[in-house]
């Protein structure tokens, strides 16, 4: 992915989104045409089509509607019958797709001048006396709050370079921007994960499984487009374009869907 949006690093956040969007619409459908029963698919929506104009012509007839009618529905079923082999095909790519997506594009990087919570969450608080909180490219502001029935300690921070990181406690967490440039992951959070997880929650650094912390969260604001006027989270720009994508290509590689 990173290798993908690297042409649009010093373009607005929106560019990459747009690219990456299109170019796995096309993907989606394509996958679509390879794993599917074309054939069929062709021949049941023919059937329906013709089911339903039956339907129009002979409304005179109760009986010859409810047939028709029926036979509709016992083609739609057959129809999403043959649909799911490929939508299991789309759905792990999607799936991969939309995480990595989100962890780029789905908040903005730590905000300069607005304070950021930060909250860890220990397996053992630590000792309040010489608990320190410093940064690495970024401000820490203190006092540092210790939450003793939650076993967390929260601080703020502001002001965050690409690569900043904070060290609480001997346990050093990356927040906000990974790098410079627009399509950077953007880590809101630590967590332990296995490997499954790490692909589904790229946003969220991994924290190994010695490690004191068993989590953290970093309260920044989630991101929003602005389209025609509105305001879209990343996810609905994602499913607009990458739909309008794979219907034209849909159109263009002949796909019946």
């Amino acid at each position: 992915m990173t290798a993908l949006l690297a042409p649009f690093r010093n373009s607005p956040p929106f560019s990459g989104l747009l690219a990456i969007s299109l170019v796995f619409g096309v993907i989606m459908i394509l996958i679509f045409k390879f794993t599917s029963n074309q054939k069929a698919i062709g021949a049941i929506r023919s059937r329906m089509g013709a089911r339903a104009l039956g339907m129009l012509l002979h409304l005179h007839s109760p009986v010859t509607v409810i047939k028709a009618a029926t036979a509709l529905m016992v083609d739609n079923l057959s129809y999403l019958w043959r649909i799911v082999t490929p939508m299991l095909f789309i759905a792990v790519p999607f799936i991969l797709t939309a995480a990595a997506l989100d962890a780029r594009y789905g908040s903005m990087p730590v905000p300069r001048g607005i304070p950021t919570t930060v909250t860890l969450t220990w397996d053992e608080l630590p000792a309040r006396e010489g608990f320190t909180v410093t940064g690495a490219g970024i401000t820490v502001i203190e006092p540092v709050v210790f939450v003793d029935t939650l076993r967390q300690t929260s601080f703020r921070v502001q002001n965050a370079s690409p690569g900043a990181t904070v060290t609480a406690g001997g346990v050093t967490l990356p927040i906000g921007a990974s790098a410079e440039g627009s399509g950077s992951v953007i880590y809101r959070g630590a967590a332990r994960m296995n490997a499954a997880e790490r692909l589904l929650k790229p946003f969220l650094a991994p924290l190994p499984p010695e490690s004191p912390v068993t989590g953290a969260t970093a309260s920044i604001p989630e991101a929003r487009y602005s389209i025609l006027g509105g305001r879209w989270s990343w996810l609905t720009v994602f499913l607009v374009y990458s739909s309008l994508s794979a219907i034209a290509g849909a159109a263009v590689f002949k796909v019946k869907v």
